[in-house]
């Protein structure tokens, strides 16, 4: 009688053992997402979780010239942060998933780097490179207190099956006003961007959204000869303005924005 009570004892400690494991597993999910639409040259190691989503402990394996987009999941009252990093260096880089509270990430290997201050760090390579990691973190325009008119561009530029387009809005709506409406919801992103810039010179960028919403053109291109300092600045910038969920509309109309 005694040894059975020990073996319910013991089983009912394994069970309760296994049931904090796969909580805690289930827990190390939905620390933040992975953003590969505006992300380029990384790869990630020991994610357990499905799609975008990245646990606690796994690894970003990042290429010369990389970057990482990443965005916080928001729950309850929190706000919603977006983060970025940009290599610059020579070599892979890696950054680690360390914790599950902002700002979540931590450079690892070779490189030096400074303490998190005012939501950004950056990292000296192991070959004396400056700025060979940099990253910044801010808070999304998804969270950001929004007029009255902003909230409803941003209403629409959420959910793409609540897109209307262009003609379909009020007829009293400038189509010239609707377009700034579209630039002032994509600023938090671009300001992301315009961390990575590197030069004094200011920079106009011109797009055209076709009909079906969709981004081929964008001028100048992030390969030009006269921006070689900026390269990475205007590939950030162009993997915004593809990524964004566009209004619909009849017929093809351009942006433009300068920074």
């Amino acid at each position: 009688m005694l040894l059975k009570l020990k073996n319910l004892i013991c089983l009912a400690g394994l069970v309760t053992t296994l049931s904090s494991t796969a909580v805690l597993q289930a827990g190390e999910c939905g620390v933040f997402r992975y953003v590969p639409n505006k992300s380029t040259g990384v790869t990630i190691k020991g994610n357990s979780c499905d799609r975008d989503d990245v646990a606690l402990g796994s690894e970003f394996d990042l290429i010369p010239g990389a970057r990482l987009w990443f965005k916080s999941h928001a729950s309850g009252d929190s706000k919603k942060i977006q983060g970025i990093c940009q290599s610059r260096s020579s070599e892979n880089l890696h950054i680690t998933v360390a914790n599950d509270k902002q700002p979540w990430i931590k450079p690892t290997g070779t490189i030096s780097c400074d303490a998190w201050a005012n939501n950004k760090i950056n990292c000296s390579g192991s070959k004396g490179e400056q700025n060979a990691l940099s990253c910044y973190i801010t808070v999304s325009q998804d969270d950001l207190a929004p007029s009255s008119t902003q909230a409803k561009v941003m209403d629409d530029r959420t959910t793409s099956v609540r897109m209307r387009s262009l003609q379909a809005l009020a007829p009293q709506i400038d189509k010239e006003a609707e377009k700034q409406r579209i630039i002032a919801a994509m600023q938090t992103e671009f300001g992301l961007c315009n961390s990575l810039k590197r030069s004094d010179a200011q920079i106009k960028i011109t797009w055209l959204v076709e009909a079906n919403s969709k981004v081929d053109t964008v001028i100048p291109a992030a390969n030009s000869d006269n921006i070689p300092n900026d390269k990475n600045f205007i590939e950030c910038l162009t993997a915004v303005i593809k990524d964004y969920p566009y209004p619909q509309s009849d017929e093809p109309f351009w942006l433009s924005a300068r920074f």
